[in-house]
Formats: C-alpha cells, structure tokens, sequence
C-alpha cells in the first residue's frame, strides 16, 4: 500500500498547476498576516482578559505593614547615629588640621620675617 502512494505521489505534485513568484509571495505575505494577527490577539487575551486578582487582594493591610517594617526603623536610627558621630568626628579632624596649618603659617611668618631683616642688614 505504501509503495503505491509513493510511486502516485509524483504524478499527484506533477498535475498540480505551477506556482508563479508573485502568488507564492502574496500567501506567503498572508500567512505572516494571519500569524501577526493570532500574536497580537493572543497578547491581548494576556494581558487583559485572563483572570486577574481582585484589587483588595493585591494590597497589603497596614497592620501587616507595621510588622513588616519593624526593624527598619531601629536600623535607620542606628545608622543616623552613625553618620551624626562621623560628621562630628571629620568636624573634629578639620579644626585639628586647621589649627596646625595655622601654626605652620605662623612659623613660616617668623622665618620670613627674620630673613628679611638679615636681607635688610646684609645690604
């Protein structure tokens, strides 16, 4: 039986008419079409028509919040502190670094001025 649907299958393809260029190119350009078409139907159905929860659902109570967010509070306090005694600890640094640059340009005045006397009396 199979041997002779496989020698008929030739003469079957051969008494179907030939196909141009431009008809093999229109079904195609429709096949795209028809598939463009269920793609975009089939995301619709996705996004808008499946069953989706109800708005009550998808919100959390406040009181779940609260227990949630228990320890978050805790924690932004401890790095507030934290921050608060970095800042006063570079504050500290900077009057420190102050006070020597300003002793550095008191000892450099005092050079100064003694070069210049021993420049004054040496002419």
């Amino acid at each position: 039986m199979k041997e002779n649907l496989l020698s008929l299958t030739p003469l079957i393809l051969g008494q179907m008419p030939a196909v141009s260029s431009t008809e093999l190119g229109s079904w195609l350009l429709c096949g795209a079409c028809v598939l463009v078409i269920l793609n975009q139907g089939a995301d619709f159905w996705r996004k808008n028509l499946k069953e989706q929860p109800t708005p009550a659902k998808t919100y959390v109570m406040r009181t779940v919040c609260k227990l949630l967010h228990v320890g978050v509070d805790e924690k932004f306090d401890e790095h507030s502190a934290r921050i608060e005694k970095a800042s006063a600890d570079t504050e500290a640094l900077r009057k420190e670094i102050k006070s020597d640059v300003k002793g550095i340009h008191d000892r450099i005045d005092v050079i100064l001025e003694a070069v210049s006397q021993l420049k004054g009396k040496v002419q």
